[in-house]
């Protein structure tokens, strides 16, 4: 058993770890040295959303005018979609159930998206009328199983089953529309919070291939790394390239943040994000048809430990660094603020450690 504290070293730690909050709590007003979180991952695999839970459940949330400021994107994502969709239909050569010359006329402008330089063109051309009558054909529906081979975004039958709001002029998306919605992350954002009283710096970098030869300019003031990977990318392709692996990127990219010596230093977070998506997907999806070495069939909690085990390997750091494993549904609040609670043990941590008390 570990020895008893006595009464005046509990209060001599209780005013240390009250004088410390206080102290944070200063520190995010003026903007001086705090834990800095630094969010890495492939593209789509979902960092920014956690990123937005974050902002939902430990900050003012979002405003009126952020909510309509994604109202472009949101609609972008539908209009992407149907293209994806389109070109999915080509391909397999499958038929469209209703030949009305609308739908050939929506095919048109979805699959064309890349002429328009004014995003305003395409959502006019796309009236809701139009998109509910192509999202109400059978062809369309059924096109999604196919929906790995051809980078059909997981996020377009939830904004296709509410077209009627998307494109109405008073839409103002919900906390979960916003949560849902697919835009890369082309630029650094720095965002600051309190997590339970305790101060956290997060950088949010693009995940795309284009991008990363900027996250090591953070490398240095980083104390945190949040790599977060998309469990059900593992049959799926870059939209970058088109042939790579989603999996096999992120494994290789986390192999080269976790060993990278400027990061020696840095407590490691891993979000295995998706997991409802995963969860769904291996009984149709065999994980050895695209990882031959796994023999655990269809079952999803043997797979799911499959790929933790991958990531864990590749730390050659072993026991000298510690490395978070978290299974999440970034979309999922409740799982979410579950998830963030272990961000805010290991900020208080680090906070403890930086005032003289080890763990």
């Amino acid at each position: 058993m570990g020895a008893c504290l006595s009464s005046d070293e509990t209060r001599r730690r209780s005013r240390a770890i009250d004088r410390q909050i206080a102290i944070e709590r200063r520190e995010v007003a003026k903007g001086s040295t705090m834990p800095t979180l630094l969010l890495l991952g492939p593209g789509d695999s979902g960092k920014t959303t956690c990123l937005r839970q974050f902002i939902l459940q430990h900050s003012k949330g979002f405003s009126h005018e952020d909510r309509i400021g994604f109202v472009p994107a949101i609609r972008l994502n539908v209009v992407r979609a149907f293209a994806m969709i389109a070109e999915a239909i080509t391909v397999l050569n499958l038929v469209y159930e209703n030949a009305d010359s609308k739908v050939r006329v929506l095919v048109r402008y979805a699959a064309s998206i890349g002429i328009f330089q004014n995003l305003q063109n395409v959502i006019g051309a796309l009236s809701r009328r139009l998109c509910q009558f192509y999202w109400s054909d059978k062809t369309v529906q059924g096109v999604l199983q196919y929906a790995n081979e051809f980078n059909i975004t997981d996020n377009c039958t939830f904004f296709f089953e509410k077209l009627e709001a998307v494109f109405d002029d008073r839409y103002e998306p919900t906390d979960q529309d916003i949560l849902c919605m697919r835009t890369p992350t082309e630029h650094v954002s720095e965002h600051r919070f309190l997590l339970a009283g305790a101060p956290l710096r997060i950088f949010d970098v693009g995940g795309q291939r284009n991008v990363r030869a900027r996250w090591i300019s953070y490398f240095t003031d980083a104390t945190l790394i949040l790599f977060v990977a998309s469990l059900s990318a593992y049959d799926q392709k870059l939209e970058e390239d088109g042939l790579t692996n989603r999996m096999h990127e992120a494994l290789f990219l986390f192999e080269t943040i976790i060993n990278n010596p400027l990061l020696a230093d840095k407590s490691v977070m891993l979000f295995l994000n998706k997991i409802d998506l995963f969860r769904e997907k291996v009984a149709r999806s065999p994980i050895a048809r695209y990882f031959p070495d796994f023999t655990g069939k269809a079952d999803p909690v043997k797979g799911n430990t499959y790929f933790a085990n991958k990531f864990r390997r590749l730390n050659k750091y072993g026991e000298k660094r510690k490395v978070y494993v978290q299974n999440t549904c970034a979309l999922d609040p409740k799982m979410m603020a579950k998830t963030l609670y272990i961000v805010t043990d290991v900020v208080r941590r680090f906070n403890l450690q930086a005032i003289g008390f080890g763990f």
